[in-house]
């Protein structure tokens, strides 16, 4: 997948359908997504496919485990 075609799909992704990730995703879009490399862009593509309530658990009440360094570097940032 080019780097344009990975960019449009997250970008897509981004649009969850509950507010609160939208919100979420929103921010972390505007302030940080212009400075990803391509790996943590395929990362967070991979951290896309989970479903809105782990998104929450994990980026709202940081329940994780093992987080990666991307996973690590969105909690910060909310």
């Amino acid at each position: 997948m080019t780097n344009q075609a990975l960019i449009k799909q997250i970008q897509y992704k981004f649009r969850r359908g509950l507010r609160e990730t939208d919100i979420l995703f929103e921010k972390f879009q505007a302030n940080h997504f212009n400075s990803l490399t391509e790996n943590e862009l395929e990362e967070l593509n991979q951290i896309l496919e989970k479903t809105d309530q782990d998104m929450l658990a994990l980026y709202i009440e940081k329940q994780c485990k093992n987080p990666t360094e991307l996973e690590k570097k969105i909690m910060n940032y909310l």
